[in-house]
């Protein structure tokens, strides 16, 4: 029962690990930093509208489109992000499958157990526990 409970409670601390380092502490930082930068830019924006007695067209459009660029710019950082941490290692690791099934690993064509090995193996018994699995 104890061990089974010391399993149980290996396992989700793993797993929390495992969801923390998906989504690091600077990634979050970055963002928090970016969204108080552009807030602090949008009440300077606010304050010269009024002290500037723009157009009230004007102060209701411009912080729209200045939020919609920093959403186009947020969206743009995370889609490379996304691309460097999830898409170009699914790529490299569907390239070595596709490698590794077209027997690409063993310098192209079919897999030889005897080439693998170096030598010609003639006693069938020998051969089958030494190589279970090849087909020669």
């Amino acid at each position: 029962m104890k061990i089974e409970r010391k399993q149980e409670d290996f396992r989700i601390r793993n797993v929390k690990r495992i969801k923390r380092s998906r989504f690091p502490m600077s990634l979050f930082a970055i963002y928090l930093g970016v969204v108080l930068l552009m807030a602090g830019v949008h009440t300077g924006i606010l304050v010269v509208a009024i002290k500037a007695h723009w157009n009230l067209i004007v102060q209701i459009l411009f912080p729209i489109i200045y939020w919609g660029i920093v959403a186009g710019g947020l969206t743009l950082f995370t889609r490379k992000k996304v691309r460097e941490t999830y898409e170009k290692p699914m790529l490299n690791f569907a390239d070595a499958a596709g490698k590794g099934a077209a027997g690409g690993f063993f310098g192209g064509g079919s897999f030889s157990c005897r080439r693998f090995f170096g030598e010609d193996i003639t006693d069938t018994q020998r051969r089958a526990e030494r190589l279970s699995g090849c087909n020669d």
